[in-house]
């Protein structure tokens, strides 16, 4: 099947024109988009090392992992009481790197062992989101761009039945 200059036409236009909406978009989600900010009420587990000895009141440095509607690694100080059985009521305040990016604190309830802390957390995260939001300007900006896309999609139709006669 051999293509006609017609076709060779046509399929030239749809690509030119494809490409020239994905390289629009793309620029206009680099302008225009930015982390959405997060300051936001999360509860959920909360797992890593903590190295202290009990009982009585604590503090020490905190790594490991958040496993709630924002789920990341936390790195950050523990402060409380742990009694004789390991149980750890108290305060997280630290860093949150993960779906979500920024300040992480709250109210702390758990086990502390041999060095390791497994338990809950009800607080607060206070950051960035690990995606990208266009925000209105940048979504008006998409809806013009498939408008245009559309319109030069017909008068490059328009353009190409002119050119046959």
């Amino acid at each position: 099947m051999d293509a006609d200059s017609k076709t060779v036409r046509q399929v030239g236009l749809s690509v030119g024109a494809v490409f020239l909406f994905i390289l629009a978009v793309a620029t206009a989600s680099t302008v225009f988009g930015a982390a959405p900010p997060v300051d936001r009420e999360v509860s959920g587990q909360l797992t890593g090392t903590a190295n202290v000895s009990g009982p009585g009141l604590v503090q020490t440095e905190f790594e490991g992992e958040f496993d709630g509607f924002f789920a990341g690694s936390v790195d950050g100080t523990l402060a409380g009481a742990v009694n004789e059985t390991g149980d750890f009521d108290g305060q997280l305040s630290g860093n949150i790197s993960g779906e979500a990016n920024g300040e992480i604190e709250g109210q702390v309830s758990g086990t502390l062992s041999n060095g390791s802390f497994d338990g809950n957390l009800n607080g607060r995260i206070n950051g960035t989101a690990d995606t990208t939001s266009l925000g209105q300007t940048g979504g008006v900006l998409i809806v013009g761009l498939i408008a245009g896309l559309i319109l030069l999609m017909a008068a490059g139709g328009v353009w190409l039945s002119r050119q046959d006669d």
